[in-house]
């Protein structure tokens, strides 16, 4: 690798671009641009500020990473207590044996284990 291809890289990643990209432009296995960049921190990509939906205060978030929204679990916490309506409680779902309407927080067919059983063995209904 010449010096010039380390300087495209360097600028490349403090773009914010990927290896996979850097490695397509200038025709250098992704290995080798990673290599590089791991070898030379100082080339790593930058941090974006943010802010906390809690109190406003400044957060920074390391790119390639999951955004934070939240400076500390305590903002978390107090944002989401006083946001419950945001909250998802579950699927409310008819039971496809009894009929009957339940609330579950994942997909379900059958309101009970009961009733999955009274289903599949085809058994008469409640």
């Amino acid at each position: 690798m010449t010096e010039a291809e380390k300087k495209k890289i360097t600028a490349l990643r403090q773009e914010g671009l990927g290896y996979k990209k850097i490695a397509s432009m200038l025709g250098i296995s992704r290995d080798s641009i990673r290599n590089y960049a791991r070898r030379n921190p100082v080339i790593a990509v930058q941090a974006s500020q943010d802010i906390c939906k809690g109190c406003g205060r400044q957060i920074s978030s390391v790119a390639g990473k999951k955004k934070r929204l939240f400076c500390s679990d305590k903002c978390r916490q107090s944002w989401w207590n006083s946001h419950r309506a945001l909250v998802k409680y579950g699927y409310e779902s008819i039971c496809e044996f009894c009929g009957r309407t339940f609330v579950s927080d994942r997909r379900r067919k059958y309101c009970s284990p009961e009733c999955y059983y009274r289903h599949r063995y085809h058994r008469s209904a409640l």
